[in-house]
């Protein structure tokens, strides 16, 4: 499923998509943004985050891309889950073996990159 169909259609949000699509490809289109949005965009194009507002929105679309593909090989990954639950392959986990293993990974992260 394309991320864009999964979106909820109040509000512009289809809207706002296909205006950054077109950015993406370079092609002008006129929107408006709530007055929350542009003082958001012009926070961080003070703070220097962006030169531009053309370059924060882009940036939104690269990152809303980035985010749904995580969020399709995640559902990808529990039904696979599902699967080998149904095909009886799975083995049963308690919640603190799962606590563990995320405790260990998160402290493999700080070794690995301090800033975590």
């Amino acid at each position: 499923m394309d991320f864009r169909e999964a979106c909820p259609r109040e509000g512009g949000l289809v809207v706002r998509l296909a205006f950054i699509e077109q950015i993406r490809n370079n092609v002008a289109m006129n929107i408006s943004l709530t007055s929350e949005q542009e003082a958001a965009i012009d926070r961080l194009i003070a703070a220097g985050v962006f030169p531009s507002k053309e370059a924060a929105i882009a940036r939104s679309h690269e990152w809303l891309t980035e985010e749904a593909e995580k969020l399709e090989a995640l559902r990808a990954d529990i039904q696979a889950g599902i699967d080998q639950a149904h095909r009886g392959e799975a083995r049963e986990i308690s919640a603190e073996d799962i606590m563990q293993r995320v405790r260990k990974r998160l402290e493999e992260e700080k070794i690995t990159n301090p800033a975590v």
